[in-house]
This record gives structure tokens, C-alpha cells and sequence, in this order.
């Protein structure tokens, strides 16, 4: 599976929506905890992923906090 990197890489994202995007790549260089939040404030939910680098879907207008790198992508052939 390839993957279309859609903008520039987000360091150490603050309940930011990566440019509203619903596919994310998220680059952790250690185990980290992942935190989806709606656009209010109201957690969704976390989740703790080992290093490496991970995609997570979500709303457009749903933000992620986490230590690491966060890039807008979206599948290609």
C-alpha cells in the first residue's frame, strides 16, 4: 500500500486537525500515547502505539495530540 503525503509534516501536534485531514501518519520515535479529541475539547479516546510509524483515521474536524510527527496523507495507486 502506498500512501500520498498531502502536506508538510505537524512536530509534537497540540489538539491540532492536521489541515482536517482523515488519514494521518503519525512518526513516534518511542511509545506514546495518542489522544483524539471532537473540536469542542471532549476526548474520543487514546490510544498508546509503540514507536515506528502508525496511520490513524478520523473526522475532519477531530484533533490529535501527541509527541512525535503528524502528516496529512491519502492512499495512491
Amino acid at each position: 500500500m502506498a500512501y500520498k503525503i498531502m502536506a508538510a509534516a505537524i512536530t509534537n501536534p497540540a489538539d491540532n486537525n492536521i489541515g482536517t485531514a482523515t488519514a494521518v501518519a503519525c512518526t513516534l520515535a518511542t511509545t506514546q500515547t495518542i489522544t483524539v479529541k471532537e473540536a469542542g475539547g471532549d476526548a474520543v479516546g487514546t490510544i498508546s502505539l509503540p514507536a515506528g510509524v502508525h496511520k490513524v483515521n478520523k473526522k475532519s474536524t477531530q484533533t490529535l495530540a501527541f509527541t512525535g510527527s503528524a502528516t496529512q496523507i491519502a492512499h495512491s495507486d
